[in-house]
């Protein structure tokens, strides 16, 4: 049985890990919405390229952000005890995934940087959901890993247009279909996995 110990402790790691996803958050306004001389916001001076790449990583952040929070409540909060090390590792797969988040805002004008970050970013994710396959953290979540199959399988595809569209087309169109791949993306794991992400959440 789960001890209201263990229980705290996995909140305090959602909360550090909400911490830096609000970095990542701040530092993409800045960079993206900002005016770089003064700090201040203006529409005028707004491009469409600052939009764009503004609205697709915050796409992203909320993405992982929410998926992420979610299976740290439904594995280790609303399951049973879970196999020796699973949280540490959990923990620092979730914590560096939200670190490259960190770093992919600082390369925003930067076409190509963004690309290989995002692609290992999503293909990271896929690995990630290997080892869970793999290696399951509980013996509940053993039965039922049809979620991260799905899950898989959607950012195995989506990483590897990434790394297709990286070489063969030019950085003006690679720029428009990236925001394209990652809403489909996205869309498609929230179809997929919508009872996992948003029903019969217990967060006590």
């Amino acid at each position: 049985m789960r001890s209201k110990y263990f229980e705290m402790s996995i909140l305090s790691l959602i909360q550090l890990y909400t911490i830096v996803i609000g970095l990542s958050f701040v530092s993409l306004i800045e960079k993206s919405l900002l005016n770089e001389n003064s700090s201040i916001f203006s529409f005028k001076e707004l491009q469409f390229y600052n939009i764009l790449t503004f609205l697709t990583i915050l796409f992203v952040i909320t993405r992982f952000y929410h998926g992420n929070v979610v299976y740290l409540y439904r594995t280790y909060i609303n399951n049973d005890l879970p196999v020796k090390g699973a949280v540490l590792f959990d923990f620092w797969f979730i914590l560096l995934q939200g670190g490259l988040l960190f770093v992919i805002v600082h390369f925003l004008k930067e076409i190509k940087v963004l690309y290989i970050l995002m692609s290992i970013l999503i293909l990271s994710d896929s690995l990630w959901m290997f080892t869970i396959i793999k290696y399951p953290r509980t013996m509940n979540q053993q039965n039922n890993i049809i979620v991260e199959f799905r899950w898989m399988f959607s950012n195995l595809i989506s990483g590897g247009l990434l790394i297709i569209l990286l070489l063969l087309l030019p950085s003006i169109l690679s720029l428009i279909l990236l925001p394209i791949i990652i809403l489909i993306n996205s869309l498609i794991n929230y179809y997929m996995n919508y009872s996992y992400l948003f029903e019969n959440i217990s967060i006590t």
